[in-house]
């Protein structure tokens, strides 16, 4: 049985681009945008294609996944397709304001014991951070403070919801400077979850951006903080979640 979901218009764009069935976009060989992804029997790939929609054509991304499988607790033993996860969250997203790309449509199937799940997202404006981080060494201080400030807003906005990205990389960081003032989205998803009953559970993102931004300076990486967590000033708090990133760094380069 197929489960399906359309957003306005997608489904009217898939029917032009002679895509108005689960197989015909399953089967669709258009090559993906990096390596798919290939573990434990199954597989995930992600392509780009450009949907005819009545405006216009629109360059989205199609993710598509065989047999990856989350155990959630709505279901602990079979599990759930992990597109599903994702696809969730971006509904969330859009709801409580955080910007991320807009989810157009969402399918799973399950055939001969092998799930296929697939999630068609709109593109997101801007570039990647890791595209900013290679100027950072030439960018005014103007220009360096614009981009702490648009991360650090996009991470209050997460975190103020209790979401834990879990795999927070400058590459899953968009930065659109076509907005005044400079505007971030995230994207990727499928691996983030809610944590209310852990205090410092933005430790783990924060960790994961430091380690990937090695060519921000400290004052920058400061200004971040603060504002990602709503703070005036360096206080208790700041210090504790301060403390636990050098923490974190300094075991890393023990290992």
């Amino acid at each position: 049985m197929i489960s399906r979901w359309h957003a306005e218009g997608a489904e009217a764009a898939l029917a032009r681009a002679g895509l108005g069935t689960f197989d015909a976009i399953w089967d669709l060989d258009v090559g993906h945008v990096e390596e798919p992804n290939v573990r434990r029997g199954g597989w995930s790939g992600v392509s780009r294609i450009a949907l005819p929609y009545a405006d216009g054509p629109r360059s989205v991304f199609l993710k598509r996944q065989a047999d990856h499988v989350t155990r959630t607790v709505r279901h602990p033993i079979s599990g759930e397709p992990t597109l599903h996860r994702e696809f969730t969250r971006l509904r969330q997203f859009a709801h409580l304001d955080i910007p991320a790309p807009t989810a157009l449509h969402y399918a799973h199937a399950k055939e001969a014991g092998e799930w296929r799940a697939m999630l068609l997202v709109g593109e997101v404006p801007g570039r990647p951070l890791t595209s900013w981080l290679d100027e950072y060494a030439t960018a005014s201080r103007a220009a360096r403070a614009a981009v702490m400030d648009a991360v650090a807003d996009l991470c209050r906005r997460m975190w103020s919801h209790r979401y834990e990205h879990r795999s927070l990389y400058a590459k899953h960081i968009f930065l659109d400077d076509s907005t005044s003032p400079l505007t971030a989205s995230i994207i990727d998803l499928e691996k983030t979850r809610q944590r209310f009953f852990h205090p410092t559970f933005h430790v783990r993102d924060l960790d994961a951006l430091n380690r990937r931004t090695p060519h921000v300076s400290r004052p920058d990486r400061l200004r971040f903080l603060l504002k990602a967590v709503a703070a005036e000033r360096v206080n208790p708090a700041v210090r504790a979640v301060w403390a636990r990133l050098v923490e974190r760094a300094a075991r890393r380069r023990v290992s």
